[in-house]
């Protein structure tokens, strides 16, 4: 009887200390942690394993704040896709390459990890779609003609929808076909902008781009000078006029708050050309107080005048008369 309770203490012990309930799969947990020690340490008699001081003295690459390229070609040569591989093994091996995005290395691996993604041929192109955002593994899919199938773009675009990348490829073969699709998705991946004027959807794509860009005053986004690019273009002279007055009213107001004053300027250029006389104004005397001959260059361009000199002295004359001439695309005193 005793022996029973010893037994059974014995056995409850293990399942506490395996977290399993039947025998069977204690001992089974058990096999499992015995075979993982025994892997260590054949991996520590054949020098596959780096001390701590090793890793922080030889291995640590202070100047780059990264893991020595010698001891991630160690990994990486151990990261080895078996002959003719299960998915579960592919799986396994792409994900082992795909947490390496958590350490920072040059170009030169980052092609060796390409090339390594790249082994698992083009017929395993779509396990690749979850990890696009990992350049390597965005090269591997381009490199194994993923850039090609449209169909497969259009599952990475919509599982993917911040990789510029895979937009990109996806607008150099859209076709007219496409477009309810491109509209569909513009909102969640502005990168598809350059779709708009190749398949000529500016009138059906015209208000997502209005609505995003009055938005985009306060709510920045990547793209959205190629949004306002696109938008201007494809509106009509008084629409645009209306539009331009009141997105830039609201981007100074909100950038000046920030104290952004790169990106009015930039702003300010862009704008200007399209007649918008504050824009042009707030240019001009940003380029003059802070002697910036580019920005000068370019709004000279914009009057009848052919020197910096003389530019400067007529702005100075008509700053607060001035006027856009449609007609002849610069700007004017008003008469």
């Amino acid at each position: 009887m005793w022996n029973r309770i010893g037994l059974c203490a014995g056995c409850a012990f293990l399942a506490v200390l395996t977290g399993c309930s039947s025998l069977p799969e204690r001992v089974g947990k058990l096999e499992e942690e015995n075979a993982q020690i025994r892997q260590e340490l054949a991996a520590m008699r054949s020098g596959d394993t780096v001390k701590l001081n090793e890793l922080f003295e030889i291995y640590w690459d202070g100047n780059y704040n990264r893991i020595s390229p010698v001891l991630m070609n160690r990994y990486l040569g151990q990261i080895v896709l078996p002959d003719n591989p299960s998915a579960k093994d592919i799986d396994a091996y792409l994900m082992k390459l795909y947490n390496l995005r958590r350490y920072n290395f040059d170009s030169n691996m980052n092609d060796q990890v390409t090339a390594k993604v790249s082994q698992v041929g083009a017929e395993n192109l779509a396990k690749l779609i979850p990890y696009l955002e990992f350049n390597p593994f965005s090269q591997a899919f381009i490199g194994l003609g993923g850039g090609e199938q449209k169909e497969m773009l259009k599952r990475a675009l919509l599982q993917k929808q911040n990789n510029s990348q895979i937009a990109n490829l996806f607008v150099s073969v859209a076709e007219a076909s496409d477009g309810e699709f491109i509209l569909e998705m513009l909102p969640q991946v502005p990168a598809l902008i350059d779709a708009v004027p190749k398949l000529r959807l500016e009138e059906k794509a015209l208000p997502i781009l209005k609505q995003r860009l009055a938005d985009s005053t306060i709510n920045r986004f990547n793209y959205d000078q190629r949004w306002l690019e696109v938008a201007l273009n494809a509106m009509k002279p008084d629409e645009r006029q209306a539009f331009v007055d009141s997105y830039w009213s609201k981007f100074q107001r909100s950038r000046s708050r920030q104290g952004n004053d790169w990106e009015l300027r930039e702003r300010a250029a862009q704008l200007a050309p399209f007649g918008c006389v504050p824009a042009f104004q707030y240019m001009v005397d940003a380029a003059l107080r802070q002697d910036t001959n580019n920005y000068l260059q370019r709004a000279m361009a914009l009057t009848p005048c052919l020197a910096l000199d003389e530019f400067a002295a007529w702005y100075k004359a008509n700053r607060d008369k001035l006027a856009f001439d449609r007609q002849d695309g610069i700007y004017k005193p008003a008469k």
